[in-house]
């Protein structure tokens, strides 16, 4: 178990330690390869969002399109 901040620390500093910024994340994997990384270790220096979906309900993910391999 991790701790992960919604908007990322390096962009953000201020929210750093907001109760409000922070969940709880998986280790992904850590250490193995990048294609076999996933939770927190995948986001890297991605903001987090969470969407509506079609029917109303937040749905978290992270964009990856900025993504650094």
């Amino acid at each position: 178990m991790e701790i992960k901040h919604w908007q990322p620390e390096s962009k953000y500093p201020e929210l750093q330690i907001d109760y409000k910024n922070l969940l709880a994340s998986c280790s992904g994997n850590r250490g193995s390869k990048k294609d076999n990384q996933y939770c927190n270790p995948r986001k890297g220096d991605t903001e987090i969002t969470y969407p509506l979906n079609t029917s109303g309900e937040k749905v978290i993910q992270a964009s990856m399109s900025n993504q650094k391999d």
